[in-house]
């Protein structure tokens, strides 16, 4: 059981670097946060977050939801306290049928809870608030790991549209 984790951990740890190195080679500059424990939502991130962070707020916090338009698995990236609006998501997307993914959707294209937007092969649905945020923190691909970016950065993500999805 012991080795498992150490495996475990270690896997994380190459997971994140990798990420980190595709911030890098995007141009992005990006500061590495890793948290006290895993975190499963975006509350837990905020407590999870070392002292030095306390300011960030959890609009600051980016919340990725996995969904289903039209068969067609898609990201869409919010502030983490906020909530998508559907009937705009729909209008953007021209999507007729939508739905959130299934788990087992969510685990075809990343860790679930963990997933990271930068090197996904799926449409990715960006809510405008974030573009306009000094600094925001998102996700790169474990439980415990973020990076600390320009809400710019995020219209280097590959397959982006940019709207008002909240």
């Amino acid at each position: 059981m012991q080795t498992n984790l150490r495996a475990e951990l270690i896997i994380n740890k190459m997971a994140a670097q990798k990420n980190l190195n595709t911030l890098k080679e995007l141009g992005i500059d990006a500061e590495h946060i890793e948290l006290k424990t895993e975190a499963h939502s975006v509350a837990e991130v905020k407590a999870f977050l070392p002292e030095n962070y306390n300011n960030i707020t959890e609009d600051a916090i980016v919340k990725t939801l996995v969904m289903v338009l039209d068969d067609v698995t898609k990201i869409i990236l919010l502030p983490g306290n906020k909530k998508i609006d559907f009937k705009k998501l729909k209008d953007t997307s021209k999507a007729e049928i939508m739905g959130m993914a299934e788990y087992s959707d969510v685990e075809k294209i990343g860790t679930v809870g963990a997933l990271f937007a930068f090197d996904i092969n799926a449409s990715v649905f960006i809510d405008q608030s974030l573009i306009i945020k000094e600094k925001i923190i998102i996700n790169i691909g474990t439980l415990k790991d973020y990076a600390l970016i320009s809400g710019k950065e995020l219209e280097k993500i590959k397959n982006a549209v940019i709207g008002d999805f909240i």
